[in-house]
């Protein structure tokens, strides 16, 4: 029995032996090869949802993305592995995109509430001063550990089926020029699927979804960011013609000289102080939270004699410079092509476009910029001359007398600058426009010591409610701020006008899954995807103050990035061109403000979605700054002409 078990066993060896090993293995690559790009999706779903169930169950609730995005990757694979013969190095190279992506938008979710967007890659030369900001917040989780492990996983197979193919040769394995053969096929058949139905595919995600978020809860991350260079793609609308540019130039011609016939003729131009104040906002506007006294004690004095409100902007936490840009140009970023950020064009587009600030230096000003930190971020030394700056400065040539407060050059010494700059050219009129730095996240405990004053609610821990008082502690020095200026102006012989707002509301995010305003009941997530259109208009609005020294103000009202340009040019009663005059008179009168799926009414409400008015200037404010930087230019010299 021992000797016939043993021939059974020499047999079987012989059969093993015999098999055809190199052909095996050359097919178990293909296999998972082709599987893949399925296990990447699972990897960044899971990443996203942090827990592979959700992104299994995910992944059979969109059958469609799932298919997108793996036919996108396996074809790119492919090519890639024509080029190298690689099953492991053409893994990693298509994997490492879409996890990267998503990782990215993962942690910038943590910390902003927003995912990652197109206009976000402008930043990608700073990325080591953006992820300084918030270091502590970026941690490995299980799910997200898990997830990478499975891709690593896969590529060391691999890696081991490489070489033991190489090792063994076999008339199976490509050689170069089937290789090369492979890889251009696979662009070919990519190429020809984009043309024949993914470019629509993209387009519908991108139509279908217009906030970001919720077109990653839908594709993907990287699907959605795909959707979204493919979708907007500049173009004009259907009823883009010269005839049509024609009617809306004498649309804002009129509307021009409405505006002249209104306004009685200065004896002296005002001298106009422009604050964005980082992070600023009333925060006794959040539900569920006392304070032990008011945050914004000068704020709220001088609303009984300035106009005042919300003012919105286009992102919460984060952005700044694209929020400056917008308030610069009266030009929504949304109108620009493919997620282009408007801190990215070039020289000749900035000067194409609208300024209310070269409308002042055209008037006469002397247009002067101030940022309260480097000149690292949003490339404001090389944009501001091109949008009319005569002067761009930056904290390094105040740091002698200057005071710190919070690890940043503070407002206090931010209004000083303001101050000795106006004493310097106060001769002539000046605009000065000054961006603080104090403000800015992170928020932590010990970073203010004595802390301004205490803040209570029973629904944040000890914990959360130390993340809460850095912020108030540093909002109150923005309000001492702002009364030492108005303090200083209220005493000049001169007009001044002095317009204090905030760029975007602060990052008060606690982790993944809850911030302040997630736990105080403001909004319902700590991350934007599923929110409403209310949610969005209470996390896109800060607060401003318009107060003069001349004049009493005009109450509250809603104002926003886009229309504050048009109101400052209306207030200062300057020669101004028929693009702002148009913004000031025809589309402030119907909205104050959109973006996305947000559209706020004069009034700060929110907007009919059916409202044709609103839809009529949209429609043709899109044309307009089509016409400007991407059309024919029927229009596009003519609309920025003082004086019309």
């Amino acid at each position: 029995m021992d000797r016939k078990y043993l021939e059974i066993l020499k047999k079987s060896w012989k059969c093993i032996k015999d098999w055809p090993w190199s052909r095996i293995q050359l097919i178990l690559r293909a296999v998972l090869l082709v599987l893949a790009p399925l296990l990447t999706v699972l990897a960044c779903q899971t990443i996203s949802l942090q827990g592979g169930g959700e992104a299994a169950a995910w992944m059979g609730n969109h059958g469609a993305a799932v298919a997108v995005a793996w036919l996108i990757l396996v074809l790119a694979e492919l090519a890639v592995f024509g080029l190298t013969r690689l099953g492991s190095l053409s893994c990693f190279l298509t994997a490492v995109l879409p996890l990267g992506l998503t990782l990215v938008s993962y942690y910038k979710t943590i910390i902003n509430g927003e995912p990652l967007m197109l206009t976000d890659f402008s930043l990608a030369g700073n990325i080591a001063n953006v992820a300084g900001f918030a270091m502590d917040r970026i941690t490995i989780s299980a799910a997200t550990g898990w997830a990478l492990t499975w891709v690593l996983l896969l590529i060391a197979v691999l890696v081991v089926l490489d070489v033991l193919i190489w090792r063994h040769p076999d008339p199976w394995r490509l050689d170069f020029r089937r290789g090369g053969a492979l890889c251009g096929g696979s662009l070919l058949i990519l190429a020809a699927a984009f043309v024949g139905g993914l470019e629509n595919f993209c387009v519908a995600q991108y139509e279908a979804y217009p906030m970001q978020a919720d077109r990653d809860a839908g594709c993907g991350v990287s699907l959605s960011l795909l959707s979204t260079l493919v979708g907007s793609q500049a173009k004009g609308s259907e009823e883009y013609s010269e005839l049509r540019m024609q009617q809306i130039l004498q649309d804002m011609e009129q509307d021009l000289a409405t505006q002249a016939a209104e306004e009685d003729a200065a004896e002296q131009k005002p001298h106009i102080i422009f604050v964005m104040n980082e992070s600023f906002f009333d925060v006794t506007r959040l539900p569920n939270v006392t304070f032990s006294q008011d945050p914004l004690a000068n704020y709220h004095r001088l609303e009984s004699e300035s106009t005042y409100g919300q003012f919105y902007t286009i992102t919460c936490g984060g952005g700044t410079g694209w929020v400056e840009m917008e308030t610069f140009t009266g030009v929504s970023m949304e109108e620009l092509a493919g997620g282009t950020a408007n801190t990215e064009l070039t020289a000749a587009e900035y000067e194409a476009l609208p300024s209310y600030v070269r409308v002042l230096d055209d008037n006469g000003y002397e247009t002067i910029a101030f940022h309260a930190h480097t000149s690292e971020l949003y490339n404001r030394d090389r944009n501001y001359p091109h949008i009319g700056f005569d002067q761009v400065l930056f904290y390094e040539e105040f740091q002698e007398d200057a005071t710190y407060a919070g690890g940043y050059f503070d407002d206090d010494s931010t209004a000083d600058v303001i101050i000795s700059l106006f004493e310097e050219h106060r001769d002539d009129p000046t605009y000065i426009y000054a961006m603080t730095m104090q403000n800015h996240q992170p928020y932590y405990a010990g970073r203010y010591d004595p802390e301004r004053l205490e803040v209570e609610s029973d629904l944040l821990s000890q914990e959360d409610l130390e993340v809460l008082n850095c912020y108030v502690s540093g909002l109150y020095d923005a309000d001492q701020m702002l009364g030492k200026l108005v303090d200083y102006f209220s005493q000049v012989d001169e007009p001044v006008i002095l317009v204090f707002t905030g760029d975007h509301v602060p990052g008060l995010y606690l982790s993944d899954t809850e911030s302040i305003y997630s736990k105080l009941g403001r909004v319902p997530t700590s991350t934007s995807a599923g929110w409403s259109a209310e949610n969005y208009r209470d996390m896109l609005s800060t607060d401003y103050i318009i107060w003069t020294n001349f004049s009493q103000g005009e109450g509250e009202q809603a104002n926003s990035a886009t229309m504050m340009g048009a109101t400052i040019l209306d207030l200062a009663g300057v020669d101004n061109t028929p693009f702002f005059a148009w913004l000031q008179e025809t589309g402030r009168s119907c909205m104050a403000f959109h973006y996305g799926i947000l559209t706020v009414a004069p009034d700060g409400s929110l907007a009919d979605e059916e409202n044709t008015e609103i839809a009529a200037f949209r429609s043709a404010y899109g044309d307009v700054i089509y016409d400007i930087l991407y059309g024919e230019q029927y229009i596009a010299g003519r609309v920025n002409l003082a004086g019309g």
